[in-house]
């Protein structure tokens, strides 16, 4: 079920689309962005998958001064 990205700053994403997509035949299902300042650095995406349906998951962060980037920690929960 959730997604979940920690990581300074972080924002997750959810898209389906084809196999091999290019940008353009993305579409989102779900998105979070947890920005620098805000209560924690968690950014948390809960959808419900359907059978059948390729998913693609974008973890990310931003580049702020005095913000670090690197490494992040991805978790995914099941029903």
């Amino acid at each position: 079920t959730p997604p979940a990205a920690s990581s300074p700053a972080s924002v997750v994403s959810i898209f389906t689309g084809p196999p091999s997509p290019t940008l353009a035949d993305l579409t989102l299902v779900a998105t979070n962005d947890e920005e620098p300042g805000g209560d924690s650095s968690l950014s948390l995406v809960e959808f419900t998958p359907d059978g059948g349906t390729t998913y693609y998951v974008q973890v990310g962060n931003y580049v702020y001064v005095n913000v670090p980037s690197g490494s992040f920690t991805l978790s995914w929960t099941g029903l």
